[in-house]
């Protein structure tokens, strides 16, 4: 029977931000709404998450968000609001392969609005740990 290494490093270095506070932005460039960051990394990799929550002050205008590990951006999403009132949530996975370790990254969350305002709202945040 062998052995799975994974079990021994499956969940180390697990790190995580929730933002506390509702961020606001009126404009069409990206502004950071929570950020990570993760320190020296061992090889191996590594899985990202995120979550958040935000709402818009019109229904016809598109909340922009992407996911930043320094300066590329590995996801980025345009989503329609479907009315001015409602809550909208968005959450997803990144994997990450760090080959010679030393490494370490700053993780952003930032967000945009086509038109009008976006609201990030508070509990949004970031996870990062160890899987291989």
């Amino acid at each position: 029977m062998g052995m799975n290494n994974q079990c021994t490093i499956t969940g180390q270095l697990y790190k995580s931000v929730i933002n506390t506070s509702v961020a606001v932005n009126a404009t069409a460039s990206m502004i950071v709404g929570t950020t990570l960051s993760t320190g020296a990394l061992d090889a191996g990799t590594y899985k990202l998450g995120w979550f958040y929550a935000f709402s818009m002050s019109t229904a016809i205008d598109d909340f922009q968000a992407q996911i930043k590990v320094g300066s590329t951006v590995v996801a980025s999403f345009n989503i329609e609001e479907s009315d001015s009132t409602t809550l909208e949530t968005q959450c997803g996975f990144y994997y990450l392969t760090e080959s010679t370790g030393g490494t370490s990254y700053t993780i952003t969350l930032n967000f945009a609005a086509e038109a009008g305002t976006a609201t990030l709202q508070a509990g949004s945040g970031l996870e990062f740990w160890r899987v291989a």
